[in-house]
């Protein structure tokens, strides 16, 4: 596609990028883009059976600074809506997921191509992504994960709400569309509102185990910025992994204060390796979003 040859977002479909790196140990390291497209971007064909179909050809290619291409996939995704989810798809977009394998760590340009298969129009987007080294053993933070979260459960005044470990993936690898409540609040466009629960996750990479426990010991504290300001700073929560397990995967809940006035901002991630108390080790994450 000619689309993936531009170094700039262009084309007839109205796109929103976002793209993670992740390692798996059987898969090995790779980058998961969840990419939105505008609703009314999407030609939707009816069906016998009164389904509404929307078929895309999703492509995603790294190059590197050269501008020589390093590695690509391809995937044709196909949506099938009936009544409401069909309003819904129109008015709010649809969210695809691709994973695209990295066989080598270092800088490169991601850039996503996708085609409406009954019109041929064509949009892209690109995305600067540094994939680590892992083998230097030196503590790593995966992309961050940020939606909004759905249920919008209470959880009380504190901004801080919760933040665990678990033994799940904290970015779902499955391809193909993503399943969304709120679109605008989900991982690809992140637009959030005052007072509104949002679910950020991670996994952390060679992480160090306690001698004493076995288990891995990590401090987390999550920051949010805006215009270079910091306007908000949680509480340093401890973090256990499972016994033995040199890699961590963390969920959090954070509560947006209702005083947060609309704009860009940026969420920070800052993890302590403290399982050696002598030697700590420090690594940081970050994101960015909009509240409207």
């Amino acid at each position: 596609m000619a689309a993936l040859t531009s170094p700039f977002a262009s084309g007839a479909l109205d796109l929103r990028l976002t793209s993670v790196f992740l390692n798996d140990l059987t898969y090995g390291s790779f980058v998961r883009s969840f990419i939105h497209v505008n609703g009314n971007s999407l030609t939707f064909t009816d069906e016998a059976d009164g389904a509404h179909k929307a078929s895309v050809d999703v492509a995603a290619v790294t190059f590197d600074d050269a501008g020589l291409v390093v590695d690509q996939r391809f995937r044709n995704e196909t949506v099938l809506v009936r009544g409401e989810e069909y309003s819904a798809a129109r008015r709010d977009g649809l969210t695809f997921g691709i994973n695209l394998p990295v066989k080598k760590p270092g800088a490169f340009q991601l850039r996503i191509a996708v085609r409406d298969v009954p019109t041929e129009r064509v949009g892209s987007a690109n995305q600067f992504i540094e994939v680590p080294n892992l083998n230097k053993n030196r503590l790593t933070l995966s992309g961050l994960y940020l939606a909004g979260n759905t249920s919008q459960r209470p959880i009380g005044d504190a901004a801080q709400a919760a933040h665990a470990a678990t033994p799940t993936t904290a970015v779902n690898a499955t391809e193909g569309e993503v399943a969304e409540q709120d679109p605008q609040a989900g991982p690809a466009v992140r637009r959030f509102r005052p007072g509104m629960i949002i679910d950020y996750g991670y996994e952390a990479y060679n992480v160090r185990l306690d001698h004493a426990t076995g288990h891995p010991q990590l401090q987390t504290q999550v920051r949010l910025f805006r215009e270079n300001q910091q306007v908000f700073s949680s509480q340093v929560l401890n973090v256990v992994g499972q016994p033995d397990a040199k890699r961590v995967v963390a969920i959090g809940h954070l509560k947006l204060g209702q005083n947060l006035k609309t704009g860009d901002y940026i969420l920070q991630v800052i993890v302590t390796d403290v399982a050696e108390k002598q030697k700590p080790r420090v690594t940081s994450q970050w994101i960015p979003f909009e509240i409207e």
